[in-house]
Formats: structure tokens, sequence, C-alpha cells
């Protein structure tokens, strides 16, 4: 219970102090104190806290307070209210959206290379290669991807043959007994260098960026966005493609 309420931005004492609210119905500060062992000035502190986020409220009988906890339905009404302001700020954000983002163009050449980490960050960069909807290179890895990213992998490439986007990967030698595994993925084409050519961080070029990979626990990638680099490494794969074998 404290858990869930602790999501509504409660402390845990304004947690207590609520729940001790709706046990007692009303109360006093003194047996709040009492019953808590809070001193005095923490508890008008949290039941000022508690009042201003629309949780609690006071009656005055013979020029004494009384403290009451709110309808717990309180928390539904706090729900409701985020949900109008979000889309508020949706509708705020999508206005200015097209300036944000001819912004980032014109910053584009200043912001070279991003670091993402982990199983999000690299999903990030996979759904950006459908976004471009372009041929997409891979040199390295071999299941790396779908034993990391899990169900995702099999997802992701449903999208991508959807898609109709090609891919196209070198593999090394080694990796050869796996390519049964791909047999029923479209639109992808494999081929094997020899084993010496190992790559210890996969790389993936799409577009005008070429994303640096290291599959660890918590798999970390460099996405560079060059179109000078792009084309070097595009031209590298050729070299590599035009060598290995299928």
């Amino acid at each position: 219970m404290i858990d869930v309420l602790k999501k509504f931005n409660l402390t845990e004492n304004e947690i207590k102090l609520y729940l001790k609210l709706l046990e007692l119905g009303s109360a006093k500060s003194g047996k709040l104190m009492k019953e808590l062992k809070f001193y005095s000035k923490t508890i008008y502190e949290l039941l000022e806290k508690l009042i201003n986020k629309g949780l609690a409220s006071y009656i005055i009988k013979s020029n004494t307070k009384y403290f009451e906890a709110e309808n717990p339905e309180k928390f539904l009404d706090i729900i409701s209210e985020e949900k109008k302001e979000l889309k508020i700020k949706e509708q705020e954000i999508k206005k200015i959206l097209p300036e944000l983002i001819s912004k980032r163009q014109l910053s584009k050449e200043s912001q070279e290379s991003s670091i993402y980490k982990g199983d999000k960050g690299m999903k990030s960069i996979f759904e950006d290669m459908l976004k471009q909807k372009q041929e997409i290179l891979v040199f390295g890895g071999g299941g790396k991807f779908k034993e990391a990213l899990g169900p995702y992998s099999e997802l992701w490439h449903k999208k991508r043959e959807k898609l109709r986007i090609k891919l196209r990967l070198l593999w090394n030698e080694n990796l050869r007994k796996q390519k049964k595994e791909t047999k029923k993925l479209k639109f992808l084409e494999i081929r094997f260098l020899p084993k010496e050519f190992d790559n210890p961080a996969p790389t993936i070029i799409y577009q005008d960026k070429v994303a640096i990979t290291i599959w660890s626990n918590t798999p970390i990638a460099t996405l560079i966005r060059s179109k000078e680099v792009a084309k070097s490494y595009k031209s590298y794969f050729k070299t590599l493609w035009s060598i290995a074998k299928k």
C-alpha cells in the first residue's frame, strides 16, 4: 500500500499521517502527535503538506482544529487531473515540435555522436533504423542481438520485413552454423569472412549513421551521425562483401 501511495509524490511520513487520519476519522493535532510519536512541528508541517495536496482538511469546533483525511477516491481525481495536464502538454509540444526539429537539423553537424546504454538505448537505435527505411549493413555479431533483447528481436524483424528493408550481414566463418536460424527471415542476406576477420564490436551502418555496439551485460553503443563516416564504412563493407563467401 505504501509503495503505491508513494507514486503520488507522498513521503513515508505523509502516508503514515494520512492513513492515521483515515483510521481516526477526525483528530486534533495533539492526538496525532501521540499516535504517531511525531514532534508538534513535524505534525503541523505534514498536515500542511497534505492539505496543500488536497488529501486532508480541517474543521473548527470550539476554537479547536480537527483534522480529517479526504476520501481516498481523491487519488482518482488526482490521476484524472494529471491526464488532463498531460493532454494539454501533448497539444502544446505538438505546436512547437516543428520548430524544435528544425533547430535540431541546424545543429546536426555539431552533434556527431551519442552514447546509448542498456536495452532501451539499444532499442531506440534499432527503431531509428526502421524509420530511415533504407538498407542496413552489419558486420560482426551473430545472434547477439537476439541473445540480448530476446522477443524484441523477433518483433523488430517482423517490422523490418513489413517495411521491406534489406539487411546484409557479414559474419565470421565460425558462425556459419547459425545461418540456418535466419532462413525464415526475409530480405536478409548473409556472407562469411575468414576467421581472421573477427570483430568484437559489431558495427551497423544505415543511412548516414554508424553504430558501434558492445553486447555486454549492459549493452552500449556509440552512434555516429556523419555522411563522410557512413560513406567510408559503406565502402569498407562493400570491399569485405566482395571477398566474403555465401
